[in-house]
């Protein structure tokens, strides 16, 4: 499998980040055949000390330390990114967790579909105290249309999960990185961007669980400059206009209109009677409704008894 290398950008959170550094190891772990990268980028330089033990500890882990001179978090992380020498690249913020499973079905997913460069997962959310407290539950297709017009934010149909995010390195390159004039909304417009390049493929697992944290969370505690910046990479073509009106209405409207909506793309199934992924590539309803439940077995199944009749 390909090496997979992963940034995590750390300001005095010497606990969040073992957390998130152990949660690695697991999948490391899993992993077995995958080289795993962790670059740490720390604001303060104080984590040195806890590294060394990382690194006797967590053996499956290569770890490498960068300092961050103070130019902001996005910057750390294109600079961690930079260096990175992995083929495929995602980023967690300290005090995020990965579950055990991901990094192989990331790997899996790249090794076996070289037109796929980025991917995501089930969205999950947890606690301060590391408790996992959402799933989502159905697999969603996000239409490279709806990201490069900046519909997935919070007044149009919810953010895309950047902790779930991974890609090609290529991809990052070809998309010239993150825009650090952006202080709040970089990884918003990193995926606009990545969308004209390039379809985000869903996985039907989760792959990563975001830690809520209103007190530190830097997009609530600054929220009227996060959206300002979201609004400055936004389309304002009409359509676009019309569903972000229709999210401050309510999601449910936006779940009916997106309903009407059907663009190419590619969701893999984990099938856990064969033990192998399935790629289902067609024309997708772009909504989260209890339909999808229907549409996605009679898709799987229909994809199974074709791999087993060839």
């Amino acid at each position: 499998m390909a090496d997979i290398s992963i940034v995590v950008p750390v300001l005095n959170d010497e606990k969040g980040l073992l957390f998130t550094l152990s949660s690695i190891e697991s999948a490391a772990a899993f992993a077995e055949s995958l080289v795993v990268e962790v670059i740490v980028i720390d604001g303060n330089g104080k984590s040195s000390e806890r590294l060394v033990d990382a690194l006797r500890l967590w053996p499956h882990l290569r770890i490498r330390q960068e300092e961050d001179p103070a130019r902001g978090a996005y910057a750390a992380v294109d600079r961690g990114l930079a260096v990175a020498s992995g083929p495929i690249q995602g980023w967690l913020n300290a005090g995020d967790y990965i579950f055990p499973q991901a990094l192989y079905v990331v790997g899996l997913v790249f090794d076996s579909y070289a037109r796929i460069d980025w991917v995501c997962g089930h969205s999950a959310l947890m606690s301060e105290t590391g408790l996992i407290g959402k799933i989502d539950s159905w697999p969603v297709y996000y239409p490279s249309r709806f990201i490069s017009a900046g519909l997935y934010q919070k007044n149009g149909l919810g953010y895309l999960q950047q902790e779930g995010m991974f890609w090609r390195r290529t991809l990052y390159s070809q998309a010239r990185g993150l825009d650090l004039s952006l202080k709040l909304a970089a990884d918003f417009d990193l995926w606009k961007r990545f969308s004209n390049i390039s379809s985000l493929a869903t996985i039907a697992t989760p792959i990563a669980a975001f830690e809520v944290s209103p007190s530190t969370q830097r997009s609530r505690i600054f929220e009227s400059e996060y959206l300002a910046e979201v609004s400055s990479r936004t389309s304002q073509r009409p359509w676009s206009l019309i569903f972000k009106f229709l999210g401050s209405i309510g999601y449910s409207l936006v779940v009916l209109l997106r309903f009407l909506f059907f663009s190419a793309g590619t969701v893999i199934f984990v099938d856990v009677e064969r033990g192998k992924l399935v790629p289902i590539v067609g024309l997708w309803p772009a909504a989260r409704v209890s339909l999808w439940g229907l549409i996605s077995t009679i898709r799987i199944d229909k994809a199974r008894n074709h791999a087993q009749k060839g």
